[in-house]
């Protein structure tokens, strides 16, 4: 009878080590050094400074704290990545991540087959058209639609809504594309600054305010209205073809 116990004992031990390997881990990410998760759920918090953070595999918690965070990574899973105070670069990855960058403007990138994202953050109220909260899209071939206006969403999608991100409160200031579709961007009736410089044939609608708006990307095939603003700036190929822009350089 002893001996079973001590043997059901065993299985019970072993059974909690085993299953120790899936729980989630909590990282105390060091100053300068990358810092990383599982494959399982994690959080990771950062520290004071700049940090570079990862995810991996799992539906994990990141939190930068303070300080200007290079890279907050998504990867894989259904995420939480909370920055905080001062300019941090959150990226989102392939599962449905809610990104909040915190205190100060924020970019959010995204690459090729990124999922269903939501940004939740603060809207900057200033006339500085550097410094407000980015998106930005890193390689990505689909040709999107581009909407800075805040809707019943989602804000951001590819023809087959795989890829979609949401925000409400006009909360984006700009955007800043380098991928190779043909994309439709839409600015809002406040000035912005809008970047689809990398290629395909781009329809770029500035709306209102006086806006920054640059398509020299050297293939010339883009289609710009800069809207109703007064001061707009346009930065082009000699190719593009343009309207209602007032300031217009050629490269």
């Amino acid at each position: 009878m002893i001996r079973s116990v001590t043997f059901l004992t065993a299985i019970v031990v072993l059974a909690l080590v085993v299953g120790g390997a899936a729980l989630a881990k909590d990282v105390q990410c060091k100053l300068n050094v990358q810092c990383n998760g599982t494959n399982n759920a994690d959080r990771l918090i950062g520290t004071n400074g700049p940090d570079n953070m990862s995810a991996l595999k799992g539906n994990d918690v990141l939190k930068g704290r303070s300080g200007d965070d290079n890279a907050m990574r998504g990867d894989q899973g259904s995420d939480r990545l909370l920055g905080g105070p001062g300019v941090d670069h959150i990226v989102g990855g392939s599962g449905r991540d809610v990104l909040k960058g915190g205190g100060g403007f924020d970019h959010y990138v995204f690459g090729q087959n990124w999922g269903k994202e939501t940004i939740v953050d603060t809207r900057i109220l200033d006339n500085d058209l550097n410094t407000g909260h980015f998106v930005r899209f890193d390689s990505v071939r689909d040709d999107l639609t581009i909407d800075l206006n805040s809707g019943l969403g989602p804000e951001v999608k590819n023809k087959s809504k795989t890829s979609t991100l949401n925000w409400s409160d006009d909360l984006i200031d700009g955007m800043d594309n380098d991928g190779k579709g043909n994309d439709t961007i839409i600015g809002r009736d406040v000035a912005d600054n809008l970047q689809p410089s990398a290629g395909g044939s781009d329809k770029v609608f500035g709306r209102g305010g006086n806006d920054f708006i640059y398509t020299a990307d050297g293939v010339g095939n883009d289609q710009i209205d800069c809207g109703s603003g007064d001061n707009d700036e346009l930065r082009k190929d000699g190719g593009d073809t343009y309207s209602n822009c007032e300031h217009v350089q050629v490269f």
